[in-house]
């Protein structure tokens, strides 16, 4: 049996008011874990599948879950690093 993948990509911008005063591995990690509580258990329990994030920091590199993480998502997640729409 095949098992299904989900993945969902956050784009953040650092230097936003809001995330001024946060250190950018907080940043990271406050926007993996939203997405993860939203999403996660939906994935593992209706879909049967696993779940991964990957967030990208504008004017920064990808999360390091993201680099752990990527896979066959990694493809996508270059282009969107260099500015492609995917």
């Amino acid at each position: 049996m095949l098992e299904r993948t989900f993945f969902d990509v956050r784009v953040f911008h650092a230097p936003a008011p809001t995330n001024m005063n946060k250190p950018i591995q907080q940043m990271y990690l406050e926007y993996e874990n939203e997405k993860k509580r939203s999403y996660n258990a939906r994935v593992i329990h209706v879909e049967k599948g696993t779940f991964t994030v990957h967030t990208l920091g504008f004017l920064y590199n990808r999360s390091p879950t993201a680099y752990k993480e990527a896979g066959t998502a990694d493809g996508v997640l270059d282009r969107a690093e260099e500015g492609w729409c995917c």
